[in-house]
């Protein structure tokens, strides 16, 4: 009997891909030995269901599950080594740890205080850090796995963060301390992109797949705020999200000593294609309803979304479900995962979780899915999330025209065809206008993105000590004009002419030593000019050097603006429709008017990519839908 069972799971070569992927994950998750002796296989009706009875078991049913080789080219990897051992790195982050504490302070002021500032109600704007202590338990690092796959080599290595610090923010009524912080994850090592070279790496890029699990204590101020501890979480977890978690990290270019690294490709990854996932409906075997107006919240990378409130079904009362609750996930590696969670409740009231799961990317692509959730004992509490996941995966060429009809000429179908829009905004040049900060817009469709504030250019001074910078000033300051002079140095005319006066009045010599009040007021002049400097050129110059990648409609058009302090320019406007007749690439520069009519140039870059979808089958209506949910004999039943 065994062996007809194998022979005939082997004749069908996409269950077997389906099942060697799911037994993978469930011997990596609880080992073989726990594992694979209490998996449970049940075939029906095209159904597959995986899992094993032991405690934080997650099973799924997938629905029509195919593996088609050519569309999943993008998400092959081969997995060279894994490995619990990682000794070596434990013992260098103790040492190394002991000097973050003032990278965490920074971090704390410039990214979670404003945002904790935003997002807490009543007390929020009042907020403002005040203490900060790390603790002496460093981070501890492992297991680690090595794969081979087309962006290079990655290490996922494990992490986990039992803190013992303290962080403290203060309020005019009362102060708001978060201790204990824990973080559990996986950071990623990417080692990409591979040259023939003598140093044959050409990059190196430090990220998270999934957002790690946060935990912290609120131990003062939760008397002031209702559900302070889920604002506080939240805001910490999305800050974190927004530095590590993919596409977000940190993104080394390393010289090869022959081919050039480019390092806005190392930063802004191509994602490898698109989760579409629409949200069919969740039923409850166990009691009589889901609750009042449950939603789903979906985590994939850095992205979150929440869904709207789920309806009752007018036919079943344990059965809630959405219509046309679609949402669009990029997907970066083959190692992501989906992170589902059932709420209900929210704002300032609190929230219930009444369930999660956590699905590999890999095992729903193309599929319809019945996912049982887990409750906070990591064991299925009765509820099944339905689902449908289609995969749209980027290829790396322009959209392609499809005849719309018999005998019609080819063109795009500009209310079907999707494709993938990247920008990159380089920087603005000849902005003629006094001195102010700049940011691009750019709108796709129904999207708006909107860049940090354009830096300086880089030049030559930057990399003059204020020393060797001051020693020039002297001995050109009574050679040149001030204009000439202050061209020379990069500065502006006020400070070209505050510094000819100062040392006019003193009659010093440039050969003499300085007095030690003179070389006080140099290093602040010298300051006050580099700052003047770089905010000038940041005016007349911005550098933005970002990309955005886009998932849009041909029939969407793409906006450019330039703001200056929050007022928009006049618009650049193009069809993406034109751009795709145009084979798909459109190179700046742009003209761009201003408001007091003076005209600068933005040198941008725009590329359309065409995509390939592979579609589940189509969603159910409700009532078949629930029907089935009732009639499906799930494996933790057995």
């Amino acid at each position: 009997m065994p062996w007809i069972f194998w022979r005939s799971l082997g004749s069908d070569f996409r269950i077997r891909r389906l099942l060697r992927d799911q037994v993978g994950v469930t011997a990596a998750r609880w080992g073989a030995s726990k594992s694979l002796a209490t998996l449970l296989l049940k075939f029906g009706s095209q159904r597959l269901a995986i899992g094993a009875v032991t405690t934080g078991a997650t099973g799924l049913t997938v629905q029509q599950a195919f593996r088609d080789e050519k569309r999943q080219r993008n998400l092959e990897g081969v997995v060279l080594s894994s490995g619990d051992e990682v000794a070596w790195l434990n013992a260098a982050t103790k040492p190394i740890w002991d000097h973050l504490n003032s990278g965490f302070r920074r971090l704390v002021e410039e990214q979670l205080e404003p945002a904790l500032q935003e997002r807490v109600p009543f007390v929020g704007r009042y907020l403002h850090f005040k203490k900060l202590s790390l603790g002496e338990a460093a981070p501890s690092f492992g297991p680690v796995t090595v794969t081979r796959s087309g962006h290079g080599v990655e290490l996922n290595i494990g992490i986990q963060f039992v803190g013992t610090g303290l962080l403290e923010f203060s309020a005019p009524v009362a102060s708001v301390e978060v201790a204990d912080i824990s973080v559990k994850g996986s950071l990623q090592i990417i080692l990409y992109p591979l040259v023939d070279s003598l140093n044959p790496i050409g990059g190196i890029t430090f990220t998270c797949l999934d957002r790690p699990e946060i935990d912290l204590t609120v131990r003062t101020g939760s008397e002031l705020v209702p559900n302070l501890y889920d604002f506080v979480r939240d805001t910490v977890d999305d800050v974190v999200a927004g530095l590590m978690v993919i596409p977000n990290g940190v993104a080394i270019a390393l010289d090869t000593l022959g081919p050039q690294t480019d390092y806005v490709a190392l930063r802004y990854p191509l994602p490898l294609g698109f989760l579409r996932v629409c949200l069919q409906g969740v039923a409850c075997r166990d009691e009589p309803s889901v609750g009042a107006s449950p939603y789903v919240q979906v985590r994939v990378g850095g992205a979150l979304w929440n869904s709207r409130p789920a309806k009752m079904s007018n036919h079943r009362s344990e059965f809630a479900g959405w219509s046309g609750c679609v949402k669009d996930f990029a997907v970066f590696s083959e190692s992501q995962s989906v992170e589902l969670r059932l709420f209900s409740g929210g704002g300032l009231s609190s929230r219930t979780l009444l369930g999660s799961a956590k699905v590999p990317v890999r095992s729903i692509i193309g599929a319809d899915m019945e996912v049982p959730l887990l409750g906070a004992d990591s064991e299925e509490n009765g509820l099944v999330l339905c689902l449908g996941v289609d995969w749209l995966a980027v290829l790396d060429e322009p959209p392609q025209k499809t005849a719309l009809s018999s005998g019609a000429s080819k063109t795009f179908d500009q209310t079907e065809t999707d494709v993938l829009v990247s920008v990159h905004i380089q920087e603005v040049c000849g902005i003629a206008s006094e001195q102010k900060q700049h940011a691009v817009r750019l709108s796709v469709g129904d999207r708006m993105e909107t860049t940090p504030v354009g830096k300086p250019p880089s030049v030559l001074e930057d990399r003059m000590s204020d020393e060797v910078l001051i020693k020039l000033a002297h001995k050109l300051v009574k050679k040149l004009p001030l204009a000439d002079f202050g061209d020379a140095l990069g500065i502006s005319a006020g400070h070209s002419k505050e510094f000819a006066e100062f040392h006019a009045q003193h009659c010093q010599s440039p050969d003499k030593e300085p007095s030690l009040a003179h070389s006080v007021w140099d290093k602040a002049w010298c300051q006050r000019a580099r700052t003047s400097a770089r905010e000038l050129a940041a005016s007349s110059n911005p550098q933005f050097n970002h990309v955005y990648h886009i998932l849009a409609r041909v029939s969407d058009k793409l906006i450019l603006e330039l703001l200056s302090q929050g007022s928009p320019s006049r618009s650049v406007e193009q069809s993406l429709s034109t751009i795709a007749e145009q084979g798909g690439i459109l190179e700046g520069p742009f003209q761009l008017k201003l408001k007091d009519n003076s005209e600068c140039e933005m040198h941008a870059s725009i590329r359309l990519r065409r995509l390939e979808a592979m579609a589940s089958s189509s969603p159910e209506p409700e009532l078949s839908m629930a029907h089935r949910l009732s009639g499906t004999t799930m494996w933790g039943e057995l």
